[in-house]
């Protein structure tokens, strides 16, 4: 007896089926389907999402959309399931997953006029976030393009109040109906409209951000924008949409535009599992929680949606695992007062990356933000790739940040990081903070629409008044500002952190908010790639440098030839400077790292001389160098870090390291003496310069003899400049000395810094590291041959080692 083909298609489908225990009623949805039919059975589907909505849901009910067919509409669950018996929303069938697609079809079009083609669209849109033509989705109008001068941005030239603003730039067009964004902050962008032009004057409505001068900005949404191919605009008044098109006859396509809010719009319900679904073009969020609690999003896909992927307010019991959220034009996941929230195991790509999309004003453009008062929230095992602003911003205590990979962050925002939080209000005592073994990877900062202000981006970054935060074995590498950050933080642990070739590798600063104090640096590897990089910069606007908490056991590192790798600001308020110390100066003056290390294998030598044959000198005024007059360091005691230079003409060349000899005393001990190469085109504070090849001592009133390394680097340079603090103390140098340092130049057992090997694990599972042939040191003189094993999560980075070590 052979079996009926059509049995056969609904044992298989039944087959295909998710299994669901202890469900009510299973509906079933597809394009193939009609409202008229039951829809409790694969054979007999509902067909639209309207249907979905008119039923009334119990526990334990289960949605069924056919995967690879799409569903236009905004699916409105508002019933709530169990904990025993949760409604699920899922796909069914074989193929892709389901598409619920919250953009509408735009046909009918005609030319407008040239390559301009127009079309109406629905009169109850007030706004357009997405078009697509065939799937892909196109760019929003924009004067200039992206591709124009200074990446598409004008200058302010001037501007009154919120309500005007004046072009730099002659403005041809009437942009009347338009909208202008304008870079009110590195972090910043806002939207306004304008309502009328006068030549090259703008008034505007709806600003609410201050307009800088000479500051960018640039428009949108305007049938004058549009010259490239698939730019649109969306005119509110008339309902039509406008598209600029060059391949031929646009009706030919298939198009269409954001229309529904949501994807999926949750409001107060309970215990609900949505899985194994594609959203996409949503005009603002995908899937929109209001107070929910016991909500499982998992397995699923989120593709252009017009602001948030996920947007969830309130509620508790939130768990978000196992997604693919790409392109989102706002945030991909913003979380606003939810409690007991789980973030785990996402890929998030492409967050926020078009300037002037999604939303306007602060908290825009991250991966994910995370606001709450007492947590908890767990935020683990994501994959964050290609976002404008923030990767992870948390405010919240009892959150655990933990084994997140963060790269390509701040791509068109600056002064921000890959890990971020902020308590510059101080309204909450916020505690149990933990970001733990993350690796966080290039950071670029964009300054595009800046003006005379350094955009930076930083790997992990406690802004103003952060507190209790723990931050452990994580790894920060090529970001263009610090790797670690701590902005007048107070009770914060920084401990066994990587933090590799970035502009600096820790930076604590002061800030207005609070003083710092109670904060524990230790056991942290701090290697600077380059000779331009600070490894640490610690500034303070008072004299309490001392308070900010304990150093010990780190390792700082920079390339051999820049020994001063620590810049310390003391005492602003009353001398503006910043100044290169090395680590054992650091130690001295502060007493802070007194167990720490240096990497840098160059020494310096120093041996004992007779202390009566330069007696006299002490208080001469002038002191003979090899004929040549250097005035001695007779100061009257002042202001710490203000500074006496006296120069000694030399003519060092390019990419050669230098030996530079002499001997010399001081009036007292630990009298600090800087020695740098310049030139006569330096006339700014040197000491404020990176990438000054510099070294330093430490004189003592026992007379040494001193022979320094010190390279001139990519410069040609005339001069060698001795620089001192003006701490009261004399000093005489004597014997001067300077000659190209041969050995230095062809010693190929010395350590070749140029080769180091940066190597971390950003997975769960152990990595072996293959060395091949060669032999290497980590910072801890531990040796490696063959290869390695990084455990998950952690990182290593390796010099060349001696053959006989």
């Amino acid at each position: 007896m052979k079996s009926s083909p059509l049995l056969i298609y609904y044992l298989v489908l039944i087959f295909c089926l998710p299994q669901v225990a202890s469900s009510k009623t299973i509906y079933y949805v597809s394009n193939d389907g009609s409202d008229s039919n039951v829809g409790t059975s694969a054979v007999k589907p509902f067909k639209t999402i309207d249907k979905v909505n008119s039923l009334t849901l119990n526990p334990g009910d289960v949605i069924y959309f056919k995967k690879g067919d799409i569903f236009e509409g905004q699916l409105e669950i508002r019933q709530s399931g169990t904990s025993t018996m949760p409604i699920i929303i899922d796909s069914y069938g074989t193929g892709k997953n389901a598409v619920l697609e919250a953009a509408i079809d735009v046909k009918k079009w005609t030319n407008l006029k040239g390559n301009i083609w127009q079309a109406d669209f629905s009169s109850s849109a007030d706004s357009v976030t997405t078009l697509f033509i065939n799937s892909g989705s196109m760019p929003l109008g924009r004067y200039p393009n992206l591709s124009a001068v200074n990446h598409g941005y004008l200058t302010i030239k001037s501007h009154n109040g919120k309500v005007s603003i004046e072009s730099g730039s002659p403005i041809n067009n009437n942009w009347e109906g338009a909208q202008l964004v304008d870079r009110a902050a590195q972090w910043l962008f806002d939207k306004s409209t304008i309502v009328s032009q006068t030549g090259n004057t703008f008034t505007v409505t709806g600003k609410t951000a201050d307009i800088k001068d000479n500051w960018g900005f640039f428009i949108q949404n305007h049938l004058s924008a549009l010259d490239q191919n698939g730019e649109w605009c969306f005119d509110r008044g008339s309902h039509k949409i406008s598209v600029f098109y060059t391949n031929g006859n646009i009706n030919n396509q298939n198009i269409k535009a954001s229309f529904y809010q949501h994807n999926i719009l949750l409001g107060k319900s309970n215990y609900i599992t949505i899985q194994n679904l594609t959203f996409r073009g949503s005009l603002t969020s995908a899937v929109y929680l209001n107070s929910c609690t016991n909500i499982q999003i998992q397995k699923s896909n989120f593709l252009y949606s017009g602001v948030d992927a996920i947007d969830a307010i309130g509620g508790s019991q939130v768990t978000i695992d196992n997604n693919n959220i790409s392109d989102s034009y706002g945030n991909a996941i913003n979380v606003n007062g939810t409690e007991n929230l789980v973030l785990t195991n996402n890929v998030i790509k492409n967050t926020g990356l078009i300037p002037g999309r999604g939303r306007r004003g602060n908290g825009q453009n991250i991966a994910i933000t995370y606001s709450s008062i007492n947590g908890p929230a767990l935020i683990k095992q994501n994959i964050i790739d290609s976002t404008g602003y923030n990767g992870i911003d948390f405010r919240s205590s009892n959150v655990t940040i933990q084994n997140n990979v963060i790269s390509n962050f701040n791509l068109v925002k600056g002064d921000g990081g890959g890990i971020y939080t902020w308590n510059r209000l101080k309204n909450f005592n916020y505690v149990n903070q933990k970001i733990i073994s993350n690796i966080i990877l290039k950071a670029s900062g964009s300054d595009y629409g800046t003006y005379n202000i350094p955009t930076g981006a930083c790997g992990i970054y406690l802004d103003d008044c952060s507190q209790n935060i723990e931050v452990t074995g994580n790894t920060i590498a090529h970001c263009k500002s610090a790797g670690i950050y701590l902005h007048g933080t107070n009770n914060v642990v920084v401990q066994g952190n990587t933090s590799f070739d970035n502009g600096e590798q820790v930076l604590i600063f002061y800030s207005n908010c609070d003083d710092m104090h109670d904060n524990s640096i230790s056991n942290n590897i701090f290697f600077s790639n380059n000779v331009t990089q600070p490894v640490a910069r610690y500034e303070t606007r008072k004299t309490d440098l001392a308070n900010y908490g304990t150093f010990s056991n780190n390792y700082y590192y920079r390339k051999r030839d820049s020994l001063s790798s620590i810049i310390i600001g003391y005492d602003l308020n009353r001398r503006s400077g910043k100044h290169f110390v090395s680590l054992n100066e650091w130690k001295q003056l502060f007493n802070k790292d007194v167990n720490s290390h240096s990497g840098d294998r160059r020494t310096i030598k120093a041996q004992g001389s007779k202390t009566q044959q330069f007696a006299a000198n002490l208080s001469s005024s002038l002191v003979k160098i090899n004929a040549i007059n250097l005035s001695s360091s007779n100061i009257t005691p002042g202001d710490k870090f203000s500074y006496q230079n006296q120069s000694y003409p030399f003519n060092p060349t390019k990419n050669k390291t230098y030996l530079l000899s002499f001997d010399a005393v001081s009036s007292g001990n630990n009298k600090v003496v800087f020695c740098y190469f310049a030139d006569n085109g330096d006339t700014d504070n040197p000491d404020m310069r990176l990438g000054k090849n510099k070294v330093s001592v430490s004189l003592s009133k026992d007379i040494q003899h001193f022979s320094l390394p010190i390279s001139s680097g990519n410069k040609t340079y005339n001069k060698v400049i001795f620089s001192t603090l003006n701490d009261g103390e004399k000093i005489t140098i004597t014997n001067l000395d300077i000659k190209e340092d041969n050995a230095a130049q062809d010693d190929s057992s010395q350590q070749d810094d140029s080769k180091a090997r940066f190597e971390y694990n950003s997975t769960a599972a152990n990595k072996t590291i293959n060395l091949g042939n060669s032999q290497y040191k980590d910072l801890k003189n531990n040796v490696y041959r063959g290869s390695l094993i990084l455990k998950p999560f952690e990182s290593v980075v390796l010099l060349p080692a001696d053959n006989g070590n």
